[in-house]
């Protein structure tokens, strides 16, 4: 087996199995919940979902569901400390099936160049975070992209950060990238251009569609990779 082969097969199947907004492809042991937690749980997580489709994620407050689930906000707040983990709470499965196909995708198309594998991942990502705008926007706003360090949660953006991160390592390795780059500041700089609040501006203002952000967007990064490059 090639170099290239086995450090992307790391990469691939080690190194990017994280977790995004704290939940692995193999979750860890969780304390049991009550049945009355888990179904208050649900009842919260659908008013929500309704209360967002009629008014949109901004205009909703928590005082809102709680009534619209028939809770008291007590019982809202037990279950999702604020609305921004309620929002990410909403995109679990559609972040857990992100995560899943980003695998995929990296182990099917290992013998690319590992910049092509970084559009690729960066074009998804566009279209992921256009998809849940305005939900990644109120998790956002209340730091729930950031993880939770008291519970040791492993954040959303942590996982964006590691799989930039690695696939920038490989593209080094490949000499794709100088040996000096910065790695860990160039994908800071790089999930710069993902900021949610950035791009629902982009779709609702100016009128953007996720394709056509995502062409510029990935346009504008692999040039200035390019142009480190050479030098």
């Amino acid at each position: 087996m090639s170099n290239k082969s086995q450090t992307t097969d790391q990469l691939t199947h080690t190194e990017l199995t994280l977790t995004p907004a704290g939940h692995s492809l193999h979750p860890p042991a969780r304390r049991p919940r009550r049945t009355d937690a888990q179904a208050n749980e649900e009842l919260i997580l659908a008013a929500a979902q309704q209360l967002f489709a009629a008014h949109g994620v901004e205009s909703v407050t928590m005082s809102a569901i709680a009534a619209a689930a028939g809770l008291g906000k007590g019982t809202l707040y037990r279950a999702f400390a604020n609305k921004g983990e309620l929002c990410l709470a909403l995109m679990d499965d559609d972040l857990r099936r992100f995560q899943e196909e980003t695998l995929q995708l990296l182990a099917a198309r290992r013998t690319m160049p590992t910049l092509d594998l970084l559009a690729d991942f960066l074009d998804r990502l566009v279209f992921f975070m256009a998809h849940h705008a305005g939900l990644m926007c109120e998790a956002d706003a209340h730091g729930a992209l950031n993880g939770r360090a008291e519970v040791n949660q492993t954040s959303l953006h942590d996982w964006f950060h590691t799989t930039v991160t690695l696939l920038l390592r490989q593209a080094m390795h490949e000499t794709a990238l100088p040996p000096e780059t910065d790695i860990a500041y160039l994908a800071d700089a790089i999930l710069a251009l993902f900021n949610p609040k950035l791009l629902r501006h982009q779709l609702q203002v100016d009128q953007r569609d996720p394709a056509a952000i995502s062409q510029h967007l990935r346009r504008f990064v692999m040039t200035g990779i390019s142009g480190q490059s050479r030098g």
